[in-house]
């Protein structure tokens, strides 16, 4: 992708790669820190049946090959995702490479102690700046266990600090834990402010909101944890009783927040956001990514998003800040439409997406 800006629109039939984009730039953001991978493979439910044997114990596995090209995990399969103008240069690059036990021995001694026979294959990731993992073992099935994960992600991260994972938004929107975890980064701040503002674009009535004290119990709902106090009632009212917009804003405005001076990736924007709260979404998106430093990829398939988006470049002086970006599938390159470009095709009724 070329001509990024500010705000990038990703756009593109079904299947072409635009989710995909938004977790390559998780992967790269993230560096070294392996939370964005497995929360990516989770996410996607790459989880391979699970084995069950007697006296082992059962660790949640991800499978890792859907990664990459033919979705194999056989060595030398390996991608890599890099900036190009920037000095210097940022990238990662994930490769399956021959098990290698002697560069890490407790790894490989610990699944060899849960996985009879060891591993044959090893997940390596490396790029720059100075970014170089010791090989992660991987099961006999290619996959990597739970337990692995947490051992490897615990000796990577006691090395050095990297990056946080930058806030992806889903489909699905964020779930309970992470919502209550992102809140607490963001409650009694200026972003609390911001976030009661864009409650109100889809019911002007609510006035506070603020996380309950029951815990979260395992499969809880997509959306709950929270409590709203709403003009002309003195209810206390679970903001599950609301609709997926309000949920799907609520989570929008406080990743943004909690972004400050890193990226935001949100899959499908406009999930359950009616047409008419669509300008003033964007233009929400716009000031806060703006005051807080945060660079904003985002995917859709409504004609309604995108034509929404107009609106916010004809306020614009900084003809740099917004693009949109079509993904072709097969295609090297994507399509950038700057500023002037999106103002013109929605004058004209142009379909660009």
């Amino acid at each position: 992708m070329s001509n990024l800006g500010r705000i990038n629109l990703l756009v593109g039939k079904n299947n072409t790669g635009k989710t995909s984009l938004l977790e390559a730039l998780s992967l790269l953001w993230a560096g070294s820190d392996l939370a964005a991978l497995w929360r990516i493979l989770s996410r996607r439910g790459e989880q391979p049946v699970t084995e069950v044997v007697a006296g082992r114990p059962i660790q949640q596995e991800v499978e890792v090959g859907h990664f990459f090209t033919g979705h194999q995990v056989k060595p030398g399969s390996e991608f890599s995702v890099s900036t190009t103008n920037q000095k210097p240069g940022k990238s990662i690059k994930y490769r399956i490479e021959d098990a290698k036990p002697e560069e890490n021995p407790a790894l490989f001694a610990h699944l060899a102690a849960q996985e009879p026979g060891g591993s044959l294959l090893s997940l390596k990731i490396s790029g720059m700046p100075g970014i170089s993992v010791f090989p992660i073992p991987l099961t006999r099935r290619g996959s990597l266990r739970n337990d692995t994960f947490q051992q490897a992600y615990g000796m990577v991260r006691s090395l050095k600090a990297e990056n946080e994972a930058a806030p992806f938004i889903a489909t699905e929107s964020l779930s309970v834990a992470e919502m209550l975890q992102l809140w607490n980064s963001v409650v009694l701040t200026d972003a609390e402010d911001n976030v009661i503002k864009a409650l109100k674009f889809i019911d002007p009535s609510i006035e506070r909101i603020a996380p309950t004290t029951s815990p979260v119990l395992f499969g809880a709902p997509n959306r709950g944890g929270f409590l709203v106090r709403a003009r002309g009632t003195d209810q206390r009212i679970p903001i599950g009783s609301y609709g997926d917009g309000i949920w799907r804003i609520f989570s929008l405005a406080v990743a943004l927040s909690r972004a400050k001076d890193s990226i935001l990736l949100v899959d499908e924007i406009d999930t359950g956001l009616h047409y008419t709260v669509m300008a003033d979404m964007w233009k929400f998106v716009n000031s806060v990514s703006d005051s807080f430093g945060v660079q904003v990829f985002a995917t859709t398939h409504s004609y309604d998003c995108v034509h929404s988006l107009a609106t916010i470049c004809k306020e614009q002086e900084d003809a740099s800040a917004i693009t949109i970006q079509r993904i072709e599938r097969g295609a090297r390159e994507s399509v950038p439409f700057t500023e002037a470009e999106i103002k013109l095709a929605a004058q004209r009724q142009i379909e660009i997406r």
